[in-house]
């Protein structure tokens, strides 16, 4: 499949603009909420509530500032012990701003300022709003860990915000079920990219901010730097950063294993540092040599197979199951919770009819 010819400064009006809204809708929540800690001094019980760690101490490492130092100044001049900062306990915690009066108002009218901008840089003749409904084929898939098992709570008016908003926007919000607005994304991309090939024109624009979508082949701008203009992700960088993903796994954001680590001689191979696990530098070293998509695939795999070996290991999974894998178990498994899917039926989705796709020679790596 040839590449496309893009100019990412050419000033095409695209006929919409496709939001992954998730970060935005967050931020419109968290913006009514306020953050504080409660310190409270183990020998004595005493608490007394702060903004932060650091007006209760000061520097995050010195911890030699702030209100504890003032006290202590104030216990060393009257001939008293000073408190040491590890003789607390902190909980930090989270309650709706006291100064708001209607807090789901106000989350609305942050998130309308957020659309008012999109709107001020003129980029499209209309925009369409992508909303996480119910469901996710993610969680079945998810064995070695739990998917999305780290995260934290929502923000309080989070559900409220939201459903204010679609009530609001009615006529742009798209309401994605059993997959999640970033596959949505990759639905709109693909589109895009046959549609250009067909006619020579793009039709949408992708905006977010979720470096994940960097693997979706398409015109892109991030909503968060509107004045620098879009860009566009040709389909091999976004196959070198799908298979950075591979590589790395995402235990941040979403709690996708990838590679736990990799043998010390197979990091030197290619320039990479000793060190635990496998991070993004790491995996840049690992691609970097790479002539082509077929080759980074190869390359993925042979990552694969220095860290789990050819012989089937047997693994309890994260709900108690007994599972005996090979290596390409467990690349599946991180494919299909990385990849920005467009398929109808997503859990079709297998990593071998990917590279068999884009060239990789499969009798090397499947029998």
């Amino acid at each position: 499949m040839s590449e496309v010819e893009f100019d990412p400064f050419d000033t095409q009006m695209f006929d919409a603009i496709i939001i992954d809204a998730d970060t935005a809708f967050y931020r419109a929540a968290v913006s009514v909420e306020q953050r504080y800690i409660i310190a409270t001094h183990r020998r004595t019980g005493q608490k007394k509530e702060f903004k932060t760690k650091t007006e209760f101490y000061g520097h995050h490492s010195k911890k030699s500032g702030g209100w504890l130092a003032e006290l202590n100044e104030k216990r060393a001049a009257a001939g008293r012990r000073q408190f040491h900062p590890d003789e607390f306990d902190f909980e930090e915690l989270v309650r709706p701003n006291p100064e708001i009066d209607d807090h789901v108002k106000a989350g609305v009218s942050h998130f309308d300022y957020f659309i008012k901008m999109i709107r001020k840089a003129k980029l499209a003749n209309r925009y369409k709003i992508l909303v996480a409904g119910t469901g996710n084929y993610r969680y079945d898939e998810a064995h070695t860990l739990q998917y999305k098992g780290k995260r934290k709570d929502k923000p309080i008016f989070f559900k409220e915000i939201v459903e204010a908003i679609c009530k609001k926007y009615i006529r742009q919000v798209e309401v994605i079920h059993n997959r999640e607005v970033d596959d949505q994304m990759a639905v709109y991309g693909f589109d895009n990219l046959k549609h250009f090939r067909e006619t020579g024109q793009w039709k949408y624009l992708l905006a977010y901010v979720d470096k994940d979508l960097k693997m979706i082949s398409s015109p892109a701008i991030n909503y968060d730097k509107l004045d620098e203009g879009y860009t566009f992700i040709d389909t091999e960088e976004a196959a070198l950063w799908y298979c950075k993903q591979l590589l790395m796994g995402d235990k941040t954001t979403d709690n996708i294993q990838g590679l736990p680590d990799l043998p010390d001689d197979f990091k030197e191979q290619f320039g990479a540092k000793k060190g635990v696990g496998v991070g993004e530098d790491t995996a840049d070293k690992i691609l970097a040599d790479c002539m082509g998509v077929a080759d980074m695939f190869e390359r993925v795999c042979d990552a694969y197979i220095a860290y789990y070996g050819e012989k089937p290991v047997t693994f309890t999974t994260w709900r108690g199951e007994i599972k005996k894998w090979t290596w390409r178990d467990y690349l599946q498994e991180t494919a299909i919770l990385i990849y920005m899917n467009p398929l109808d039926q997503p859990t079709q989705y297998t990593i071998k009819t990917h590279m068999k796709r884009v060239g990789v020679d499969m009798k090397k790596y499947w029998s």
